[in-house]
């Protein structure tokens, strides 16, 4: 019992030691913005570069919440500048801040836990003006994240126009960009990466297209676009699914009659992979294409138990003279026909 509470006032003792009433005055008024106190509490002998049980510093502190007349403070009593700290006003938008610290010393090229550098989470995070401010001061605009992605391709992924324009111009590499644009529909930053020369059928490493990413998410006039420049539609990839096969799966109708015009080639896959998803319009479209219904497919279409698209096959069944399809979805659920 007396061994435990020597043990308690030896380290309360030092707890005092390392982090004075000065100190903890000093973190009360860091983190609520009192930035008239700090001033009085560092001539007093306050440490300025200590670090909350999270790990952050005064500096990221102030920063994060974008005080920048603290910042000033305690940049002028020469704190540690971390490169934390430039992140943090990196991810926050405190363009002004940040200026503040590249001008003394922050590594601009550092990077956090996750492999992001300020620019990418500037990129990442739409602000222009902070990009802008960090490719002046010397960033590597190539630098990759833990994900393998750049601050363009971010900023492509987000449609970010203006940002990837800047980007482009400060010698970004555009390796991947496309893809990321064309998944989520931008059409002008698709646009812009085809001018600038971007690879329109290259692959990931999961090998998929800038065409086929479009088409799984139901990108019309991005497809439309695509094509246009001249995008090979019959590339089939991984797990050999072809642009067309994947707007199939997804039930862009739309999308399907585009690629057919575009002269992609259409197989029994498509078909079953129509029927499994229950996608009648495109089944009966399909179906118009001259497609054979062979036993596997009708299996396919009886076990879904889709009355609507049970009825497609046996009207397609009667209108070309044939009675298997018929025979084959009774056998499977007479009690549907």
């Amino acid at each position: 019992m007396f061994g435990g509470i020597c043990l308690l006032i030896i380290i309360l003792y030092i707890i005092f030691i390392i982090i004075s009433p000065y100190e903890i005055m000093l973190w009360k008024a860091i983190k609520s913005g009192n930035d008239e106190i700090i001033e009085h509490l560092i001539n007093k002998g306050a440490n300025i570069n200590l670090r909350d049980e999270h790990g952050c510093s005064t500096l990221m502190s102030a920063t994060k919440n974008g005080y920048q007349k603290i910042v000033e403070i305690l940049l002028k009593h020469g704190v540690n500048v971390d490169a934390d700290s430039l992140i943090c006003s990196a991810k926050k938008g405190h363009k002004d801040i940040a200026e503040l610290l590249i001008k003394n010393g922050a590594n601009i090229n550092a990077k956090d836990e996750k492999g992001c550098t300020a620019l990418i989470y500037a990129a990442k995070n739409g602000y222009e003006e902070m990009v802008n401010i960090i490719i002046k001061n010397g960033a590597d605009v190539n630098i990759k994240d833990a994900d393998d992605c750049t601050a363009l391709i971010y900023a492509a992924n987000n449609g970010d126009k203006r940002i990837v324009e800047l980007l482009i111009k400060n010698n970004a590499n555009i390796d991947n960009a496309l893809i990321y644009a064309a998944k989520n529909g931008h059409k002008g930053v698709v646009d812009l990466l085809l001018k600038n020369g971007a690879d329109i059928n290259e692959g990931m490493s999961d090998k998929w297209t800038a065409l086929k990413t479009a088409a799984q998410n139901g990108h019309k006039e991005v497809v439309k676009l695509l094509l246009k420049k001249g995008a090979v539609v019959n590339m089939e990839m991984s797990w050999e699914d072809s642009a067309l096969t994947v707007a199939v799966e997804n039930g862009h109708y739309e999308i399907v009659k585009i690629l057919l015009k575009n002269k992609a080639i259409i197989g029994k896959k498509e078909l079953i992979y129509a029927i499994e998803k229950e996608h009648k319009e495109i089944v009966e479209f399909l179906l118009k294409q001259g497609i054979e219904v062979d036993t596997e497919t009708l299996i396919c279409a009886a076990k879904k138990r889709n009355k609507e698209i049970m009825e497609v096959l046996v009207k397609h069944d009667a209108q070309n003279g044939h009675k298997e399809i018929t025979d084959v979805l009774l056998k499977y659920d007479s009690e549907l026909m």
